[in-house]
């Protein structure tokens, strides 16, 4: 993976297809809520993974990847300042 700002671009180079998961949970105390968008026409299947097909030997470039985006949504408490913490990603691989 890649830290890609403003998104983390997940790319598969394994010899196996490959599912990423992308969730976001929010601070206590914080109500803004998170969904990802993904780029590459990748959809989520019904357990939200993306689904990366397993890489071809001497085609490095043509690697399967996605990359998520966090949007975030919801109005920030009044007591937040800069560089409040808001929440957490975790990225899930499984085969």
């Amino acid at each position: 993976w890649s830290d890609n700002k403003p998104g983390i671009t997940m790319t598969n180079h394994s010899n196996v297809d490959v599912k990423a998961t992308f969730t976001y949970a929010p601070e206590s105390g914080n109500t803004l809520t998170g969904a990802f968008t993904y780029d590459n026409s990748k959809t989520t299947d019904s357990t939200g993974a993306v689904s990366l097909a397993k890489g071809v030997e001497g085609q490095v470039s043509a690697a399967d990847y996605v990359t998520a985006t966090l949007k975030l949504s919801g109005t920030p408490s009044s007591t937040m300042t800069d560089f409040t913490k808001v929440g957490t990603i975790t990225v899930k691989i499984t085969k």
